[in-house]
């Protein structure tokens, strides 16, 4: 029937637009985390290779700002990935689901039950909690929770997620550590370098006399 054909047509529609901006958010992620990485480690690098001696205020202040990129990034930009992942993710699945029912003859499911993202994959490599909730079309029946509803989302970090965030957290932490390598000694100390000058100084003074 054409209008049927038409209305499957509409959601296969709909089911990639969803998938698009899927992919489109995941390569701006991957792009972020690679800006983030490179920020941290071309600045350790920098650091450690310029003759250069940052004094303590400068070497807090590039500290708290460490902090502070690596907070935002961990605790606000990757867990809003997440859950836009998973609607985007859920919202294809669902539209998908309609096309799917529209293809039986009597509105029914054809997909395999081990196959459907809201059942429990039956290959104990795949985490039940990533496939489970990633892909779960139907909240409501499966969590309690009203469909529409963040908490239906699963505020767990999907594993390369959780790779970009250690990944991000090393980098820093030695960013951090190369700062606080270069830093000048506080007033009051004798640096080993000065100690040595010293030395040499005194040697040289009493070789002329």
């Amino acid at each position: 029937m054409p209008e049927e054909r038409e209305r499957i047509e509409h959601y296969l529609r709909l089911a990639d637009r969803a998938s698009e901006r899927f992919e489109s958010r995941r390569t701006l992620e991957w792009r972020l985390a690679f800006g983030v990485w490179l920020l941290f480690a071309a600045g350790a690098v920098a650091v450690l290779n310029i003759d250069w001696s940052p004094n303590r205020p400068i070497a807090a202040l590039g500290t708290l700002m460490s902090v502070g990129i690596v907070v935002v990034y961990t605790g606000t930009w990757l867990p809003y990935l997440n859950r836009s992942h998973q609607r985007e993710a859920r919202t294809a699945y669902f539209w998908e689901t309609c096309v799917e029912k529209a293809l039986s003859k009597d509105g029914s499911r054809i997909l395999p039950a081990y196959l459907r993202p809201e059942n429990k994959h039956p290959d104990d490599r795949v985490s039940e909690c990533e496939w489970a909730t990633a892909f779960d079309a139907f909240p409501g029946k499966t969590g309690g929770v009203q469909e529409g509803d963040e908490r239906a989302l699963s505020s767990t970090l999907h594993s390369t997620q959780r790779g970009q965030r250690c990944v991000a957290i090393i980098l820093a932490v030695a960013f951090v550590i190369a700062l606080w390598i270069k830093t000048e000694p506080a007033k009051g100390t004798i640096s080993v370098k000065g100690k040595l000058t010293v030395e040499e100084s005194s040697d040289e003074t009493a070789a002329e006399e």
